[in-house]
């Protein structure tokens, strides 16, 4: 009899799961506002750290801080966010009066070092204030098998996808 009864408030409960994620499917949230705020993106040279830097520049960002090891590939990137901004359309935008394209500031910076991460974090308060919204997104990619992996390679993959988020964040 307890078996049927624990048997009958599982399947309510998985019913009720599945129904409330149908309705979160049916009707997302509103995605966050970063109006005015003032936002850092780790890896922004290239790959999803570049798509994170583009959508930050046309959604209203007071001032967007990049970050990344490959210099010009994150000049590149910053010209391209400015870019992105400059034509963004207002209606993607809240009804927040004053909406301008964000200042956009590129730093090199190799995360895996932690005396570079504090270094160039002096720069950005200097030059930027606090930051109000982090996109830890640095990451290394060995695509082998870690017993395959060389010992250099293996410690800069901990260094910059392990010990960088602690120095970042």
């Amino acid at each position: 009899m307890h078996v049927l009864l624990e048997l009958l408030v599982v399947s309510a409960r998985v019913a009720l799961s599945f129904a409330v994620a149908a309705l979160r499917w049916l009707r997302p949230r509103a995605p966050k506002s970063v109006l005015h705020e003032v936002c850092l993106v780790t890896g922004a040279a290239r790959g999803l750290g570049r798509l994170f830097a583009l959508e930050l520049a046309t959604r209203g960002v007071d001032t967007l801080v990049l970050w990344d090891v490959d210099g010009e590939g994150n000049e590149e990137t910053a010209a391209l966010a400015r870019g992105a901004a400059a034509g963004m359309v207002p209606s993607r935008l809240s009804a927040d009066a004053g909406v301008a394209c964000p200042r956009v500031l590129a730093y090199t910076c190799d995360v895996s070092k932690r005396v570079d991460v504090y270094r160039v974090a002096g720069l950005v308060r200097r030059d930027a204030g606090d930051v109000t919204l982090l996109v830890n997104n640095a990451g290394v990619v060995s695509g082998r098998p870690l017993l395959d992996c060389p010992d250099e390679l293996l410690e800069r993959t901990m260094a910059v996808n392990l010990h960088a988020l602690f120095w970042v964040s």
